[in-house]
């Protein structure tokens, strides 16, 4: 903590009691800086005021102005708005809560930005950071990799009380070369499943934790590094038609196991097995379960053995083609699989949700009407099987909103997900529909509930959030984590959202030499200097029809380049893909909203007058 952190922009050094933004220095008391550093050792957390009182004064009586005094000193520190807040939230008649990532001082990266400024010329010879082309391929890449040694290193800590929280790592394949790896990871990502559908349980699912499956981390460390007590490991191998499987499930705060034991069974036993892991860690756990919660974890998918192991092969591909980077080129063989598992039992709901997630991603790259009619009729099988899944229900929702335009409807399909369990591990689809809706307070509860069961050291599950947090218009928070995760796209939007026109120049420049020609570059240099970042976003978008980009960034291009008739037809042209977007949230087309034609689109959309009304105001 010596050597300092960095929430968002803001430089905070604990040894000299100060934050720093932009060359200026705000000096804080020191019992000021020591509120500040509890909220940060406990980030996400709701903190009631006496907690946070006996955690920085604990021997010496104070009242509860002092700690709003403190709290209030931090916001002015860091130019907070307690009514729209984007670091300290206050939960009324509970607590605070730091809700801004914080990552090590030294992550983000120094910039001249000297020779971006408008009026000066594209060609000086004035030598900066980003001119070497060599250099931003590198950077890109080691900011991967930090992200993944250094993303949110301080921003969660083991919890203390009972344990209520759980990561259920990949298994160990102790044989390699056997063929049980979809065994490993898809096995743990059933138990997880069902111990996700105990609500008193906060878990982190397997799927969230593939980046674990090689090497062996202390559970001590994991649980350090997830922010959870309990962590369940296991060693599985695989022999002539038998599995043999141990597992281990510890304590990470007191560092001890708490319950092991081996396993060996045929292939055919997996529900017997994965049964009894369940049982016995909520017995570990000391959670008393509803007969609600115990019939939904104990619940068998299918009969078919032969069935269940084609889903989680199918499962395990589909996990593979999202690590190869190859998503579209890969997914052919989880298809074949889950098609496998529905011809051998017909009326096994998971397959058709499997599909239904293939076909929604596949829908998104391609905009093909043919993908989505796929994900349409995979998802209303799945319901007529299994109305009680939860995950059903989300993907009606997505269904009735995003293609139906039915948005009272798919708010019900979320309540009933939410009710059995379901957004435990919120999808991105809902925040968005609540973002639509207007509901942008409750959008971000969600958008943090799912951010605290992902694995804060995936670089792909940072960005992910980092795309919820932005169209939550939350771009400082956003920024930090495009930063940790090296997304230049989603960098160069916050920045320009936040008015930092020059830097989102920077970013935008370094992004072409990445995937654009070196001649680009210079293009948008001498636009810039000649016209500002309107004359940036005129070039790039002129470039980015050239290319064939999808109508949707198009719009938002001319929109940031005050090109309002070529912003809106582009806004058509986006209207007749088979899904709606959320430029209602997004920072792009803001410019738009004083023109009678943005609140018409909104209304063929079938929105709530109360919705329209709600983003016809906001502009923040």
């Amino acid at each position: 903590m010596d050597q300092g952190f960095r929430i968002g922009e803001w430089l905070v050094r604990q040894d000299t009691g100060s934050v720093v933004f932009r060359g200026q220095r705000t000096r804080l008391e020191p019992k000021v800086m020591e509120v500040l550093v509890y909220l940060i050792q406990h980030r996400g957390e709701v903190l009631p005021k006496e907690r946070l009182i006996q955690g920085v004064w604990p021997d010496t009586f104070v009242t509860d102005e002092v700690l709003t005094n403190a709290i209030s000193e931090l916001r002015k520190a860091f130019g907070d708005d307690p009514r729209n807040p984007r670091f300290i939230q206050t939960l009324p008649r509970r607590g605070y809560r730091l809700i801004a990532p914080v990552f090590p001082a030294d992550e983000t990266l120094g910039v001249d930005l000297s020779v971006l400024r408008p009026g000066q010329s594209g060609d000086s010879t004035n030598r900066s950071f980003w001119r070497n082309p060599v250099l931003p391929l590198i950077i890109g890449g080691l900011l991967m990799i930090l992200a993944g040694l250094m993303f949110w290193p301080e921003a969660r800590t083991v919890p203390e009380g009972p344990i209520d929280s759980i990561a259920v790592l990949p298994f160990r394949n102790s044989a390699e070369g056997s063929g049980a790896d979809y065994l490993c990871a898809e096995i743990p990502g059933s138990i997880s499943a069902r111990l996700a559908s105990i609500q008193k349980l906060r878990v982190i699912p397997t799927s969230n934790l593939l980046r674990l499956s090689e090497g062996e981390i202390e559970p001590k460390t994991i649980a350090r590094q997830l922010g959870i007590r309990a962590v369940l490991q296991g060693w599985l191998n695989q022999i002539d038609g038998e599995i043999s499987i141990r597992v281990e499930l510890s304590d990470g705060l007191e560092d001890r196991v708490l319950w092991g034991q081996n396993y060996r069974r045929p292939l055919t036993d997996i529900f017997e097995i994965e049964e009894a892991v369940t049982d016995r860690i909520v017995e570990a756990l000391r959670i008393r379960l509803s007969s609600e919660a115990e019939l939904r974890a104990g619940r068998r998918p299918t009969e078919s053995i032969e069935a269940y192991g084609a889903y989680l092969k199918a499962g395990f591909l589909n996990d593979q083609a999202l690590l190869s980077g190859r998503v579209l080129e890969n997914l052919a063989g989880s298809i074949e699989e889950y098609q496998r598992a529905i011809e051998i039992d017909p009326g096994f709901a998971l397959p058709y949700l499997g599909l239904y997630r293939i076909y929604i991603k596949k829908g998104f790259w391609t905009t093909s009407f043919e993908d989505y009619s796929k994900a349409r009729k995979a998802a209303e099988r799945a319901l007529d099987l299994d109305p009680s899944h939860p995950e059903v229900h989300l993907a009606i929702g997505a269904v009735r909103a995003f293609y139906d335009h039915e948005w009272e409807a798919a708010g019900e399909e979320y309540d009933r997900a939410r009710e059995l369990g379901g957004l435990m591990s919120p999808d991105f689809i809902h925040p968005l529909w609540l973002l639509w809706m207007g509901r942008f307070e409750e959008a971000r509860e969600v958008i943090e509930e799912g951010s605290m069961r992902a694995d804060p050291l995936s670089a792909i599950q940072a960005l992910t959030l980092g795309y919820r947090l932005y169209y939550a218009r939350q771009f400082e928070e956003s920024l930090a984590l495009s930063q940790s995760c090296g997304d230049l796209w989603l960098q160069q939007l916050c920045l320009q959202a936040l008015g930092r026109e020059e830097e989102a120049l920077a970013v935008g420049l370094n992004s072409a030499d990445m995937y654009d020609s070196s001649e680009a570059r210079k293009v948008y240099q001498r636009a810039f200097a000649e016209s500002g970042s309107r004359g940036f976003w005129r070039k790039w978008t002129e470039r980015s029809v050239a290319r064939n980009d999808k109508p949707y960034d198009i719009a938002g291009g001319f929109a940031w380049a005050g090109d309002k008739d070529r912003a809106f037809e582009w806004l058509e042209r986006a209207y007749e893909l088979p899904v709606a977007l959320p430029f209602v949230s997004d920072s792009r087309f803001d410019s738009l909203k004083d023109d009678a034609r943005y609140v018409g689109l909104l209304r063929r959309l079938g929105l709530p007058e109360e919705a329209i009304a709600i983003h016809m105001e906001r502009r923040d």
